[in-house]
């Protein structure tokens, strides 16, 4: 677990979203577009495993998974799924992988973006739907 983007203490009214599998790269850059919103405050926490996070007994508690999708882990969706059933969650899809992106939908992901889409709108509208 990398951290919140709202510091230590996160707002009640702040959207508690879980960013799964990302780079350092990619986490900056959704942490980046993420504080940009004016239409809804998040706290990010970003982690390379959604099972083993939730797994622990003081895990906190998250409104949305981001989850990163990998060619090289097609089932990755279907774990997240068994993971943390109850939340929403969104695909965020390499550039040209949109095919990716919709088997993630259609493997119980909410919605999903892809990174050659990727802004502070297309990742904001993506949530809101998905809650």
């Amino acid at each position: 677990m990398h951290g919140a983007a709202d510091g230590p203490e996160t707002p009640a009214e702040a959207v508690r979203a879980l960013l799964v599998g990302a780079s350092e790269t990619a986490a900056a850059r959704v942490r980046q577009l993420l504080a940009r919103s004016a239409a809804m405050r998040f706290a990010l926490t970003d982690t390379d495993d959604l099972e083993r996070l939730l797994a622990r007994p003081e895990a906190p508690r998250f409104d949305v998974v981001l989850l990163c999708l990998a060619p090289s882990d097609p089932s990755a969706v279907a774990r997240a799924r068994a993971a943390a059933p109850a939340l929403p969650l969104v695909a965020l899809a390499d550039e040209g992988e949109e095919s990716a992106a919709l088997r993630a939908l259609q493997s119980g992901a909410h919605g999903y973006v892809v990174a050659d889409e990727l802004s502070t709108r297309s990742l904001v509208a993506a949530i809101a739907t998905a809650l």
